[in-house]
């Protein structure tokens, strides 16, 4: 069965490392992979720079550039990919927004929801956007 856009959006945004959403993601010389920062430093925390090291996807080997592992370059098009996958709430910026406040005609992430609007008439975010298109 084929994935949905959104579906294929989630997995697109994955890292293989620790399987959750990218966090500064960042692109291998192998040019097809992707990592997160963090996971990078994990996989390659006994190495410095100058050092060899493989992809730990394709094992193609890069070395590691003067600035360390954080000196890889930056994925700008997962970046952009992220953003659209997840659009974070203002004030709790780590939540994805998930409902929209019909009382006060704003998107609102789960804490919001919790501590300010579970009172209110609330929809799911999705389904607001379905019935505005």
């Amino acid at each position: 069965m084929a994935l949905s856009a959104e579906e294929q959006l989630v997995d697109i945004t994955k890292c293989f490392i620790c399987i959750e959403m990218f966090t500064d993601p960042r692109v291998l010389p192998c040019g097809y992979h992707t990592f997160c920062l963090t996971c990078l430093l994990n996989c390659g925390q006994d190495r410095r720079p100058g050092d060899r090291m493989n992809c730990p996807l394709c094992r193609k080997e890069f070395i590691i550039p003067r600035e360390g592992l954080s000196g890889m370059q930056k994925n700008f098009l997962m970046e952009k990919l992220l953003h659209i996958r997840k659009l974070s709430c203002e004030q709790h910026q780590v939540e994805e927004i998930r409902m929209y406040c019909q009382q006060c005609k704003v998107a609102v992430c789960v804490v919001c929801f919790t501590e300010s609007h579970n009172t209110h008439q609330c929809l799911d975010i999705k389904k607001m956007s379905d019935e505005c298109t």
